[in-house]
């Protein structure tokens, strides 16, 4: 493949598209889709570091300005920035999610805990009032 500014461009731009798929992935709100996401950001970005750093030896070859070589680099790498702090969010995502289900696990724990205590507190009431119905029941027969 003949690395060249256009075709890195181009390449740019359908690398954005997939980040903009993968970045809905990650907001799934499932361990596995983020995983995934973080993944496939790692691939994009190592696909267009191939892709700038082919583009950078092809400038050099075709004998190009050491300066606009060094510019041209520089701003591809900006343009790369975006792919890698899409791939820190993800990665605080994968980070937060245990957290989130420990979170959701004792909350889940919790309510059951509450509900136990719930129906036991009404089984001891109903248990109060029978015995005192029967008390009040003895007392009339006496």
């Amino acid at each position: 493949m003949a690395f060249t500014e256009e075709k890195f461009s181009k390449q740019l731009v359908i690398a954005k598209l997939k980040l903009d798929e993968i970045l809905e992935l990650s907001t799934s709100g499932y361990n596995e889709d983020i995983s995934l996401a973080y993944e496939q950001t790692g691939g994009l970005i190592k696909r267009l570091e191939i892709l700038k750093d082919g583009t950078t030896d092809y400038l050099i070859d075709t004998g190009k300005d050491l300066e606009y070589i060094k510019q041209w680099t520089a701003d591809h790498k900006e343009a790369i920035k975006p792919f890698r702090d899409a791939r820190y969010q993800i990665a605080k995502r994968m980070e937060e999610f245990p957290k989130q289900e420990d979170f959701d696990k004792q909350l889940y724990v919790q309510q059951k805990v509450s509900e136990k205590q719930t129906k036991l507190r009404l089984q001891q009431q109903k248990e109060i009032e029978e015995a005192t119905l029967a008390q009040q029941q003895r007392e009339e027969e006496w």
